[in-house]
Parts: C-alpha cells; sequence; structure tokens
C-alpha cells in the first residue's frame, strides 16, 4: 500500500478501537476503493464482518447495478459484510443534492435496522474545497463556509470522514498500489452538475499556480472562531432555553434581545431544528431578517414549519399546526406495536394488557378538538380522579405549542372513553406501564 502518515494510520486504528462496526460507504471510486484498502489492512479478517460495506445504487447509469455487484463481491471476498441499497433521487430540481439526501437516508435506515452508529466515507482534501467553493457561490454564512466536519449526525447515525487530509491523488494512489478495480462515474464530467463546474475551476486556477488547498487552511482558521461562537451559544442555551416534550422551547426574552445577531441567529436556528427534528436548518437570510430587530411583546412570526411567538418575558417556539400533517394513527393494544409518531414520540407497548381488544388512535389535539378534550377530562368519574388538575396543567402550555399535542384516546365498553395526553401526564385509565410514550431527543 502507498505511504500514508502515522498520524493518518493512528487515526484509522483510533475509528476501529472506538466503534469496532459500522458502514464503510463504497461506491467503487478510487477515493472509496482506497477507504476500502485501508480497512483491509488495518481491520484482522475476524472482525471484518463487524463492517458492512453499503453500495447504493441510484439507477442512474446503464452499468450502474453491475458496477455495484462488483464491488460486493469484492468486500465479500476480503471478509467484510456488504450489500446494495437502491435510492432514487427526491426531486428533479437538484439531482446531486436530492440523491446525496436519498442516499443517506437509505444508509441511516440500513444502519438503524443492523443496530450500526457510524458511518465512514472517504471524502478527502479536495472535496472540501469544493464543499467551500459551491457555499461561497451561494451565499453561505460562518458555518457553511466550515466544509465538512470530520463527524457529524445525519438520520441518526455519525458520518465520519477520516480522509479529509488525503488529497485525491494519495487514495488513487492508493487504490492503484492495492489493485483493486476502480469504477468511474460519467456524471463526474457532466458540467451541468455545479459541483463539477466548481472542479473544472480549480483545476483551471492551479494550471495558472494558484494552490487551492490552502483554501483548507481558511476552513480551519473559519472553524476555531465558530467553535468559540457555538461554545457561546451553549453556554446561554443551559441557562436560558426550556424543552417541554418536543412540544414546544421557551427561551428567556429579555436575555436574547440583548444577544450580538450572531448569537441570535444560532440559537433561533437551534430551536427550530430541535422542533424539526434536526434534517436541514432554516433559511440563513430569512434567520437573519427575523432576528435583526428585537422581538416585542405579543408578536408572532413564522419559520421553518414552526411559529415564534413572544409571551411575558418568553419567547416560545413552537410546531406550527398548519404545517403539519394530521395524519391520525391507529395502534392495536394486540400486537407490540412499536411506532414513533410525528417524529417526535416513541410510543410502545410493552406486555398484554386488559384492553387487548381495543385500538388506540394517536392524533394531533387541533384534529381531537380542544372543547372536547376539555369536555371528555370533565365527563371522566373515575374515583381520585382531579379533572381540574389536568385541565390547568394544560392551560399553562401556550396557546401556539396546544395544536400539536398528542392525544391518545379510545373508546371503551359501556361507553367509557381512554384518554391519554403525555404532556399534561393525562391518563385516564392508567393502561401504563402497558404503554410506554417517551418524547425523542436528538
Amino acid at each position: 500500500m502507498a505511504k500514508i502518515a502515522a498520524s493518518n494510520i493512528a487515526l484509522f486504528r483510533h475509528i476501529i478501537d472506538c466503534h469496532e462496526k459500522g458502514v464503510l460507504a463504497v461506491s467503487g471510486g478510487s477515493d472509496s476503493m482506497a477507504l476500502l484498502a485501508i480497512f483491509e489492512t488495518l481491520v484482522a479478517k475476524e472482525y471484518r464482518k463487524s463492517w458492512h460495506v453499503i453500495t447504493v445504487d441510484h439507477g442512474l447509469r446503464a452499468f450502474s447495478r453491475q458496477e455495484a455487484e462488483l464491488v460486493k463481491t469484492l468486500a465479500l471476498s476480503m471478509g467484510f459484510s456488504a450489500h446494495i441499497l437502491e435510492a432514487q433521487q427526491i426531486t428533479k430540481s437538484n439531482k446531486s443534492a436530492s440523491s446525496r439526501f436519498a442516499r443517506y437516508k437509505a444508509i441511516a435506515a440500513y444502519a438503524q435496522i443492523n443496530s450500526l452508529s457510524v458511518c465512514i466515507t472517504a471524502h478527502h482534501k479536495q472535496d472540501q474545497i469544493e464543499t467551500l467553493m459551491m457555499r461561497l457561490f451561494r451565499g453561505s454564512g460562518l458555518d457553511g463556509l466550515l466544509g465538512m466536519g470530520y463527524d457529524n449526525a445525519m438520520f441518526g447515525m455519525t458520518i465520519i470522514r477520516p480522509c479529509l487530509s488525503f488529497s485525491k491523488q494519495e487514495l488513487h494512489d492508493i487504490a492503484l498500489e492495492s489493485k483493486l478495480p476502480i469504477f468511474e462515474d460519467q456524471s463526474n464530467k457532466d458540467l451541468s452538475y455545479d459541483r463539477i463546474k466548481i472542479r473544472e475551476t480549480i483545476n483551471q486556477l492551479e494550471q495558472h499556480n494558484l494552490d487551492t488547498s490552502k483554501a483548507v487552511r481558511t476552513m480551519n482558521y473559519l472553524r476555531s472562531d465558530a467553535d468559540y461562537i457555538h461554545g457561546q451559544v451553549e453556554e446561554w442555551w443551559q441557562e436560558n432555553a426550556l424543552i417541554f416534550n418536543r412540544d414546544y422551547i421557551k427561551l428567556n426574552r429579555i436575555s436574547f434581545n440583548n444577544l450580538h445577531i450572531a448569537l441570535k441567529s444560532r440559537i433561533l436556528s437551534k430551536a427550530l431544528c430541535l422542533l424539526n427534528y434536526g434534517d436541514y436548518p432554516p433559511s440563513l437570510s430569512r434567520l437573519h431578517s427575523l432576528v435583526e430587530e428585537d422581538f416585542a411583546l405579543d408578536q408572532k412570526r413564522t419559520l421553518h414549519k414552526s411559529i415564534i411567538y413572544t409571551e411575558k418575558d418568553s419567547l416560545i417556539v413552537a410546531p406550527e399546526a398548519g404545517r403539519r400533517s394530521y395524519q391520525t394513527i391507529e395502534m392495536s393494544l394486540s400486537q407490540k406495536n412499536d411506532l414513533v409518531w410525528d417524529k417526535r414520540y416513541y410510543v410502545k407497548l410493552c406486555q398484554s394488557s386488559t384492553l387487548a381488544s381495543y385500538n388506540l388512535f394517536l392524533i394531533h389535539l387541533a384534529d381531537y378538538g380542544m372543547k372536547k378534550l376539555i369536555c371528555d377530562i370533565k365527563s371522566n368519574d373515575s374515583k381520585g380522579f382531579n379533572a381540574s388538575f389536568y385541565i390547568n396543567r394544560l392551560y399553562q402550555i401556550p396557546n401556539v405549542a396546544r395544536p400539536c399535542l398528542m392525544v391518545i384516546h379510545a373508546n371503551l365498553p359501556n361507553g367509557e372513553k381512554m384518554l391519554i395526553v403525555p404532556s399534561i401526564g393525562l391518563d385516564t385509565h392508567q393502561i401504563q406501564p402497558y404503554l410506554i410514550c417517551e418524547a425523542i431527543y436528538k
């Protein structure tokens, strides 16, 4: 194998020792084949089965399936687990970004099923430079100009990029010396893609003796500044933010208004991402225009499928009812069903119930109805039940957050109604511990 710096070898060994198992994203190109060669060298054969070589076939090229099969066969011959996943891009407007989104989502689903927490990719130094230039031309802020980090969370798994210090040529040499086949994606020459245009521009700059690799140094400088800012955000968040079961987030409005816009925008972005499951951040331009002025009393604004509302000394951030999908979910008590409701609550039936012949319905309060809920709470006449206690707790939740609360209900014999509202601790028939209902945090 081509000579690899001792520091890079140590990094790979650290990953292998810390995680012991995970996903290797291998497309068949020279970069990912080099990654496969490195893992073959460093992972003892008896432990390779724990590393899953995943190739995602988007079905966009004539021979993509054939290439994926060859990668799978090669990985299996080395002793790795190997699988091919299928994924299609979601939109036609941005094929590259859409395919990448679909690819990671497919890998994350596979990783979850197989209890794998990390995905190793072969992103390298040139990828970093391309990412920086693309984001620069798209008007990204500081965080966008940091490029790709060594690791980051996505769809519940951790993406690790140990090859960021490698040049593309170094990885190509490793793949060649290891005598592994290389499948070049012809779309890498297609100038209809923005990234390929940027790549060609970088090549032209280097032909004029302009060393674009120094841009990585700039990203490192920016990253140290960004780390400081994010540290300030986390410090403020710990003292001034309260999360209520993913139903809403309450921020200290007075303290928030006194912050610099750089902190305001990141704090609000953090709140919005938490309520929207962290898949993507809000628009930077809209975010900045929103926080340029102080939030006054009784002011309501919307952004990123959320409502931002001022109430006394608090800034309330809650899911926007009109932008949510109100699909009622039916859950059978006769089966041990596990499900995630609205990406906010994990619901699991953990043992048999005396109510096994009935079904539960999971619904947003906006669909169930506030008046109906209060009426049903008041009509409960079970011994020791304090209706006013739960109604008071319901009214303590800000108006803007109530429509997206979860209500679980079922019609029982003799006209009885079972009612569960986790946000206020209501459980009219004490079905728990038969039912586990927990807020999900990312």
